[in-house]
This record gives C-alpha cells, sequence and structure tokens, in this order.
C-alpha cells in the first residue's frame, strides 16, 4: 500500500509538519436522504481489493483503536482527530455505522441499523484538491454504491489497482446522477448535497435531489409493503445488485430485495421520485417541473455499459392521463365543471399557452373548435385539479384533452353540459 505524506489546510487540518510529525483533522459530512446525526465515523486501513484491513473492521459494531473515530453530529457535519505521527495512506476508508436520520416522508426520526454501513475509500490525493475550496468529505449512499462497485470491478480483474478502481467508479456515479466530475476529484465525494430553496439545479441541489429518488422509492415500495422500507434499506439492496458489477436486478435473491429488477437505479425510482416528491408539499427546493423532469429522465434513459448489462426496459411513463369529472355546477357566468387529471409519473404540463399546456377543453365544432379557459387550481400527489368555465353553451357537450410530459397523445373526454 502506497504512503502520502500530506501537510495541508482546509478539508485535511494538519498541524506542525517537520519531521512528519502532525496532527490531522478530517472533516467530513455524512447524509443519507436526510443528514445523519449521532453516528460513529470510522477511519479504517484497506488492503489492495478495497477491504478493511483493521483487525476490528470484520464487525462493524467494534469501534476501531487508536482514536480513529468520531461521532456525526446533528447536521451530519464531523471531524477525526488524529492524534498521531503517522501519515495517511494514499486511500483509505470511512465507515459510518447507526446513527438517527429521517425521510422526507416521515414524521420521526429511526436508528440505521449496524450491519448496513455507509462508507466512502477516500483517495487522499482528493483531500489535497479540496485544499481552499471548501469543501469536505461527503458519506452518503452514492459514495456507498461507488465504494462497492470498485471492490466489484478490482475483484473482477478490470482494475490492478483500487485506487484507479475508485476513481472510475465515482466518476460513474457522478455521470449516473449528473453532477460534473471535476479533474482532480469527483463530485459525489466532495459536494455537499443541499436543498436550499433555489430556482438553479445547481449541482448540490442535483445531488440532494438524486438522493430523494432513493427516498422516493423506498417510500413507493413501504407503501406496497405495509413494511418500513429506508434510503438505508435500498442502498443495501443496490450495494448487493452490484455481484456482477452491473446494476441489473440480480440482487433480488437477497432477503428483503424483492423490488429489484434490471432498470431500478434509474427509471425505477425516477418514477416514485415524480410522483410522490416533486408534486407534494416535499419538494421546496422551487425548481420548475420541466428542469426537474429533464433531470429525472437522464438518469431513468442511462444506458452506460459500464453501470448496466442492457439498456433500459421501461419507459419513465408508461400510462397516459385519466381525466374524471369532479363536479358540474350552474354560476352567473355560465357552467363550471371541475375535474381532475390522473398521472402516473411525469404529471401534466401545466401553462397559459393553450398551444403548449398538457390540458385543454373545447367546444367540438366542425370547422374551428372554440377554445374554453381552463383555470389550474393545484395538484396533490399525481392528481391534477381544474375547472372548466362554459360561458355561452352553443353545443351540448365540451370535449377536455389531457396530455402528459412524456407522451405526444391526448386523453380525450366528452363531457355533457346537461
Amino acid at each position: 500500500m502506497k504512503t502520502a505524506h500530506v501537510c495541508i489546510m482546509g478539508v485535511l487540518i494538519l498541524g506542525a509538519c517537520a519531521n512528519e510529525q502532525y496532527v490531522s483533522v478530517i472533516q467530513g459530512y455524512l447524509v443519507g436522504s436526510q443528514p445523519i446525526a449521532g453516528a460513529e465515523i470510522q477511519l479504517l486501513e484497506i488492503d489492495d481489493q478495497g477491504n478493511p484491513i483493521d483487525v476490528f473492521a470484520s464487525d462493524p459494531a467494534i469501534s476501531p483503536a487508536r482514536g480513529r473515530t468520531t461521532i456525526s453530529n446533528v447536521d451530519g457535519t464531523f471531524e477525526i482527530v488524529l492524534d498521531e505521527s503517522e501519515p495517511l495512506p494514499s486511500i483509505f476508508l470511512l465507515r459510518a455505522i447507526e446513527g438517527q436520520t429521517t425521510e422526507f416522508w416521515m414524521s420521526d426520526e429511526y436508528t440505521l441499523e449496524t450491519q448496513q454501513p455507509h462508507t466512502h475509500a477516500v483517495v487522499t490525493d482528493w483531500i489535497s484538491w479540496a485544499t481552499g475550496r471548501e469543501r469536505k468529505i461527503v458519506l452518503s449512499p452514492f459514495t456507498e454504491l461507488a465504494y462497492q462497485l470498485a471492490k466489484r470491478r478490482t475483484a473482477g480483474g478490470l482494475h490492478d489497482d483500487f485506487e484507479e478502481a475508485v476513481t472510475v467508479a465515482n466518476w460513474l456515479l457522478d455521470e449516473h446522477i449528473s453532477i460534473d466530475s471535476e479533474e482532480g476529484s469527483t463530485s459525489i465525494a466532495h459536494t455537499r448535497p443541499s436543498r436550499e430553496k433555489s430556482y438553479a439545479m445547481v449541482e448540490s441541489v442535483r445531488y440532494h435531489l438524486a438522493l430523494q429518488q432513493l427516498a422516493a422509492l423506498a417510500y413507493d415500495v413501504s407503501e406496497r409493503t405495509g413494511l418500513t422500507v429506508t434510503t438505508q434499506h435500498v442502498t443495501a439492496c443496490l450495494s448487493h445488485d452490484l455481484i456482477n458489477r452491473y446494476f441489473d436486478g440480480s440482487g433480488v435473491e437477497h432477503d428483503g430485495c424483492w423490488f429489484l429488477e434490471q432498470d431500478t437505479f434509474r427509471v425505477s425510482m425516477a418514477r416514485p421520485f415524480l410522483r410522490h416528491y416533486v408534486r407534494s408539499d416535499y419538494n421546496k427546493e422551487l425548481i420548475q417541473y420541466g428542469d426537474m423532469f429533464l433531470f429525472v429522465n437522464r438518469i431513468a434513459e442511462n444506458e452506460s455499459p459500464l453501470l448496466f448489462a442492457a439498456p433500459a426496459q421501461l419507459p419513465l411513463d408508461e400510462e397516459l392521463p385519466v381525466i374524471h369529472v369532479l363536479s358540474k355546477a350552474i354560476t352567473e357566468d355560465g357552467i363550471e365543471i371541475q375535474l381532475f387529471v390522473e398521472d402516473d409519473s411525469t404529471g401534466i404540463f401545466v401553462s397559459d399557452d393553450i398551444t403548449r399546456s398538457g390540458i385543454r377543453a373545447f367546444i367540438p365544432h366542425d370547422i374551428l373548435p372554440i377554445d374554453l379557459p381552463v383555470e389550474f387550481l393545484g395538484y396533490r400527489h399525481s392528481e391534477y385539479l381544474f375547472a372548466v368555465h362554459v360561458r355561452e353553451p352553443l353545443s351540448t357537450t365540451i370535449v377536455v384533452q389531457a396530455r402528459d410530459q412524456y407522451h405526444q397523445e391526448f386523453t380525450s373526454v366528452e363531457i355533457s353540459l346537461q
């Protein structure tokens, strides 16, 4: 194992470096889909296959020796102070066990399971790169998946050097969740996910939204089974899915991973994200739906042969919208029809421009249909609420059409005004 003698300030803060005598502080941030508090962070040395070599490493419940541990704060931040005159190896492992966190759809916190840790194989050169950039080491479900992918790729003979395998795995995950790798480091390693209110799809927001896709998949599985499935469980199953070096559904045989399929890490986590997160009160990012959809669609359609064994088999949105009439009422101005439109995944594009909107109403006519004003009332989960106003009925029926953002064709219903 190579050894790097590092003396920098910033993410890795080193004190007096004369004669390689120093005290270093490793600063980081631990997150599931939300920050994780009270977790034990362990610094471990690893072998050339990426496996921890410390004598205590076989059981995550046993703490490392020599003070190479710390506890994460309420906001997920942590520091490890190394009171020893030993240089860091060129690559090492940070492992987080237990701790308390929550999901966007939960009202209470839960404790993470000891045997399903979050890890990050840290290349020491990346820490040097972060000097002066105000970056910290991030431990997240994606760094865990990158670590597991690197181990599988090394075991499969694709890399002679585990450090190279880790770099490639991190870059592949960067690309998959649409955050840009930077020369000298990778983004999942150092970009702190952010849910700050912003109209821009900046890198930190994209990272946060990618984590919410894992949480939304956990929510979807929980709803279908009546069990409590968390982001930690989903991440553990995706780690098992990498048995063949790909996300291909092969981990479905593992206990509790029945929901895995070939497209779980793309389409199957994108759908519930659009359904449960984007059009809900949980979404605080103020990102326009069109931008959000493009971000998700890129993940859903990723066909990288280094991550997936086959092209995506499932479309992001399988079903056309369904239109339901809620009520018809006579008003001073004519007739008001309230209706809701259901869409399974991608949503109805709502616009004041009739030619662009995904919802329209009109009075049928042989020569030229007469468009009617449509008022958007709001949405709840996968339902969009609208009101159609008919001031001077020129027919006994009207037609309402709806189109989602994935399909070009409209769903049409004819509604009687009588």
